[in-house]
């Protein structure tokens, strides 16, 4: 049995969704695969594999297909794939094949499989970026081998190269015969390269490129060179060939030059043609399966922690299925992590994660996750002075001010602020002040006395159900300073214990007073989005969700008070919007496609739009068996 040898240095990176990408951004992504093959300083290979998984979706086990990214070098490169701005690790070996036996124009693998190998034996000038990708759902393998060619040497081939096709060109016109649309457009070519080359402002490479095929049966193997004939020679015009007895040198690259394929060269502005990391899946290697990829087929794996924040924003109409989808995602992540603290703001409209489709908090979110249910009684108290859980007493003084009404009466606000450091609660504040001031305070903040009484013990997974509080601003009071104490607690966390922090209808903590049109606490358009940027360091994933759009980030150059915290967001997740006008402004925001845009205005319950810097998916969320007697109000459907 032949096997493989395992080069020195593995690295897997994760890939890009290229063709979803606004032009701009393909454009960076350009520019940075350049800057890295320019960085090389030794051949590398790219080897693109298919592979599979297991993926838990809600207790479910699903075995899904995945495309695998491989980097490989006999030397250290990591300074270079630092240049490519992607995601990538160290790993310890590739996933390769050994033969069992050997065919005229084919090995089988010890699995029984039949794998032809062919290496493609003429470019032509019709490649486009990321073309490879192309070839992904056929082959088992594409393996791209890129050496860099000494500069000195570089300058001599490619000076060659320029002369021997202007000779080409010279020999036609002398014989009389017409001139060839393609010399010209290759002496060109080649003369720009050889001066580029030349003047140091390119490199040159030398280039192979050979496509493994994989298959059970014989038939399968034909239909799949029939596919491979079709893309590579048919749409992009390239030669191919898998000679006898070479489809094993092919594959492992041992063997005298000949057996191992054909080699071109290339200039770094060719090889951008060849970016070999554009793929559709996305498949984390610590993430939870958050839905089913509509361009593949295939789970979406997906890693919160892993991004550059791990801020979420999910953006979607009332029925879109916005509370489902946090539910799954949050459930999941508990499962895979024991130890993770929790915290959910329920809806406002009815609970959603306090109970189940039988009214239970036993049959619920909470009672799946262990959660703690906190209601707000009044009989009780809530245990949230500002004094105590705002960490600034300049915060509590805005807050309170705003409660009282004298955030713009600057005496009253004055007199206030001279009491932060003599009182450490509202009932200190409301003894120790005398006259207008005491009259204000104790007619307006009368509503909000049983917030600030009283004793919340936090434990390490709550459930906060605002849908007990009837009045808008007491309701939003309460869920500002919740926010506020549950924030204190996950910063006294080890960093190293992961955090969630759940907002369902997010919009309220930025509501507006429909008698004034002011917000009821300006406070939190700044503090909210504090928390956002600095969620990371406290190893907290924030997530916030919306159903109003328009009034979150604002119309034209009217600036919403949530446009800040989305913007601090590495991961937005747009559903189904009813209003034409609110998927206009997602689509100024987020530069989405027509596509797009009537893809969210269209979409079903439970498909939605990811938006991350791999690219932009669109995806279903598929739930477990378990977790569609728990999160749906009809276990038959897949999403509510």
């Amino acid at each position: 049995m032949t096997a493989v040898g395992q080069p020195k240095f593995i690295y897997e990176l994760r890939s890009v969704n290229f063709w979803t990408l606004t032009p701009d951004e393909q454009k960076a992504v350009r520019r940075k695969f350049t800057s890295f093959l320019l960085s090389l300083p030794e051949p590398v290979s790219f080897r693109i594999i298919r592979d599979s998984r297991e993926v838990d979706v809600g207790g479910d086990i699903w075995e899904t297909p995945y495309t695998r990214f491989f980097v490989t070098s006999e030397v250290p490169i990591d300074s270079s794939l630092v240049l490519l701005g992607t995601k990538y690790v160290r790993v310890s070996s590739l996933p390769s094949l050994a033969a069992a036996s050997v065919l005229p124009r084919m090995f089988i693998d010890p699995e029984s499989n039949f794998v032809q190998v062919y290496n493609v034996c003429n470019l032509s000038g019709s490649l486009y970026t990321g073309f490879l990708n192309s070839l992904y759902p056929i082959a088992h393998e594409v393996r791209v081998d890129i050496e860099p060619v000494d500069p000195y040497e570089a300058a001599s081939i490619a000076k060659k190269h320029s002369l021997s096709v202007g000779d080409r060109i010279i020999s036609r016109e002398v014989e009389g015969r017409a001139r060839n649309e393609l010399d010209d457009l290759e002496y060109r070519r080649a003369l720009l390269a050889s001066q580029l080359i030349a003047a140091g402002r390119d490199r040159l490479f030398a280039l192979r490129l050979n496509v493994v095929l994989r298959d059970g049966s014989l038939d399968g193997l034909r239909e799949k060179r029939r596919m491979l004939r079709q893309v590579l020679v048919g749409q992009l015009g390239c030669e191919i060939d898998n000679p006898r007895y070479m489809s094993l040198p092919l594959y492992t690259g041992s063997g005298p030059g000949y057996a191992t394929g054909r080699w071109f060269y290339a200039t770094s502005s060719t090889l951008m043609n060849f970016f070999p990391f554009a793929g559709l899946d996305i498949i984390d290697p610590d993430g939870v399966t958050i839905g089913d990829n509509r361009q593949t087929g295939n789970k979406i794996v997906y890693d919160f922690y892993s991004k550059d924040n791990y801020n979420v924003a999910i953006m979607g109409s009332t029925g879109s299925g916005k509370s489902t989808f946090i539910k799954s995602v949050m459930s999941r992540l508990v499962y895979q992590d024991d130890g993770m603290l929790l915290y959910v703001f329920d809806a406002i409209v009815r609970p959603e994660y306090s109970r189940g489709p039988d009214g239970t908090e036993e049959n619920s979110f909470a009672g799946l996750t262990k959660s703690y249910v906190h209601h707000y009684r009044k009989d009780e108290g809530a245990g949230l002075d500002p004094y105590s859980v705002l960490p600034e007493k300049r915060m509590a003084t805005d807050f309170i001010a705003s409660l009282a009404k004298i955030d713009s009466e600057p005496e009253l606000y004055s007199e206030l602020a001279q009491y932060e450091d003599k009182v450490s609660s509202v009932d200190e504040l409301l003894n120790a002040t005398r006259g207008q001031l005491q009259t204000r305070l104790s007619a307006n903040l009368k509503p909000y006395l049983f917030l600030f009484r009283g004793k919340m013990d936090i434990y390490n997974r709550m459930v906060f159900v605002l849908y007990d509080i009837p009045d808008p601003k007491t309701r939003d009071a309460a869920a500002f300073l919740t926010l506020s104490a549950v924030w204190q607690k996950m910063r006294a966390m080890p960093a190293s214990v992961r955090k969630a922090l759940v907002v369902d209808e997010g919009w309220a903590f930025m509501e507006r007073d429909p008698d004034t049109g002011k917000m009821y606490f300006p406070l939190a358009v700044k503090y909210v989005p504090e928390i956002a940027r600095t969620a990371r360091r406290h190893n907290v994933l924030f997530l916030v969700a919306t159903q109003m759009v328009s009034d979150f980030f604002g119309v034209g150059d009217n600036i919403g008070p949530g446009r800040v915290l989305v913007d601090n967001c590495a991961t937005r997740i747009l559903l189904r919007q009813d209003h034409r006008e609110a998927a206009e402004t997602l689509k100024e925001k987020f530069a989405l496609s027509e596509d797009e845009t009537e893809f969210i205005i269209g979409a079903s319950p439970g498909d939605g739009l990811l938006l991350a810097n791999e690219g932009r998916v669109p995806f279903h969320n598929s739930l477990g068996s378990a977790e569609k007697a728990v999160f749906t109000t009809a276990p038959k459907e897949v999403s509510v």
